[in-house]
């Protein structure tokens, strides 16, 4: 049951392979996976990246001191940083923008999770059926993102997500089927923590995710109010009045972000008078 790879996992390592042996000959693709590249290992990636490593190298330390994380759990664990972790980091801006934060990062990990319980899911098919699945619900997911944002696609992106949808509970049946087949081999400690291990860091990445974009709002405002800013201190005064203003508070850095007016803030009396005037606007309602 616990095999390192499945036919799953073996079926989109091939077809994975085939593609990145198809698109390497291709000059225009190794041009744009060059760019990829480049964005990818500027500073601001890199910096984001480390400090998930870091959270959850800390997480997983503090698992395996209440001795809940093995070695087993490496693969789950290596799957819910790519698949869960990193996406929710890079999607941060339009996650920011919802006023339902929480309930965004639930949705968006859940989704994830359904990811990775296909990707890692003990019960696959055969090595052919999975080499025929794969790229039929790879294409049927990049369709769904694409049609996203345009309203004429409405029906389509409707019928795709009720594509999804059936073969999400065709995957989950056939799981529950063969669980209910083997309960005593499904029935373990060993089992029970793969399912729990994907929870258990969704709620551990929170409070990072949280701080996070807490982080990128700081950022936005320093910019957008501290370009026209020549004078240094009067920048180390914008720092320190919007954080002790906001503190931690990133529902009420939002408030203040949308309803900042374009009127140029040029020096400490602009940025004690604009931020303190919202702040007389909050306290009023």
């Amino acid at each position: 049951m616990f095999e390192i790879f499945s036919n799953r996992e073996w079926a989109i390592f091939l077809w994975i392979s085939i593609f990145l042996a198809y698109y390497i000959t291709k000059q225009g693709v190794r041009k744009s996976m060059k760019r990829l590249i480049n964005v990818f290992f500027s500073e601001g990636i890199i910096d984001i990246v480390f400090f998930i490593i870091l959270y959850f190298e800390i997480i997983i330390l503090g698992l395996t001191l209440i001795e809940f994380w093995e070695i087993y759990l490496l693969k789950d664990t290596l799957l819910f940083v790519a698949f869960i972790a990193f996406p929710l980091a890079m999607k941060l801006s339009s996650i920011n923008d919802e006023d339902q934060y929480l309930y965004s990062i639930l949705q968006n990990s859940f989704k994830g999770i359904i990811i990775i319980e296909f990707i890692a899911n003990v019960y696959s098919f055969s090595l052919l059926v999975e080499l025929i699945l794969i790229p039929v619900m790879t294409i049927i997911a990049f369709t769904t993102l694409l049609t996203q944002e345009k309203e004429k696609n409405k029906d389509l992106k409707r019928f795709l997500n009720s594509l999804t949808f059936i073969f999400s509970l065709i995957i989950l049946g056939y799981t529950m089927f063969n669980i209910l087949q083997g309960f005593n081999e499904f029935a373990s400690l060993k089992t029970l923590k793969s399912f729990l291990l994907p929870i258990i860091l969704t709620l551990s990445f929170i409070p990072f995710l949280y701080f996070l974009s807490l982080w990128s709002l700081y950022q936005i405002m320093l910019i957008r109010i501290g370009i026209r800013i020549k004078n240094k201190k009067d920048r180390k005064h914008l720092k320190r009045k919007l954080f002790y203003s906001f503190k931690f508070n990133r529902k009420k850095l939002r408030r203040f972000r949308n309803e900042l007016s374009f009127k140029p803030i040029l020096n400490k009396d602009d940025i004690n008078a604009t931020i303190e005037n919202f702040l007389k606007k909050e306290k009023a309602l």
